[in-house]
């Protein structure tokens, strides 16, 4: 009886090893796809910039890399607040699902502004390379995240 339980418990833990290795194979070998590529509308403050040549192209790697996960699609402000309030006014009417933000102005009415707009039509915004000077906007909208730097840590960097 004492070789048939040690028997029988080596048979289960081969059973258990073997159907733990088929199921991590087959698990190991499945790959997440989305279901639907993130369309982003980025909206930068000038294409001539140096610093945001260089964010432009970073992101442009990432969408090569990543082609069926993200779609990008950039905007030049050409270094007016107005064409890029024109251009958002534009994307927001679009199917984008996320924007990114590179604003051209920084007054408190800008942020407000745009801040609005993204809420209105319930659509996550990120603003990067920017110091806003009141936050409240930001605050009010849980679907909205700044990216930035201290000066001073930009400075010393």
């Amino acid at each position: 009886m004492k070789i048939f339980k040690t028997l029988f418990l080596f048979l289960i833990i081969i059973i258990v090893t073997i159907m733990s290795l088929s199921y991590t194979k087959i698990h190991a070998n499945s790959q997440v796809v989305p279901q639907k590529q993130i369309k982003t509308a980025v909206l930068l403050f000038s294409f001539d910039d140096p610093y945001i040549y260089l964010v432009r192209k970073g992101l442009e790697e990432i969408q090569n890399k990543n082609t069926s996960s993200v779609n990008f699609t950039f905007y030049d402000g050409k270094r007016n607040q107005d064409i890029q309030n024109t251009i958002l006014d534009s994307v927001l009417q679009s199917d984008y699902v996320l924007l990114l933000l590179n604003l051209v102005n920084l007054d408190q009415g800008t942020i407000e502004s745009v801040i609005y707009k993204a809420k209105q039509k319930n659509i996550p915004i990120i603003l990067f390379n920017t110091v806003p000077f009141e936050i409240s906007p930001i605050k009010s909208y849980n679907k909205a995240l700044v990216i930035s730097t201290d000066a001073i840590q930009s400075g010393i960097l």
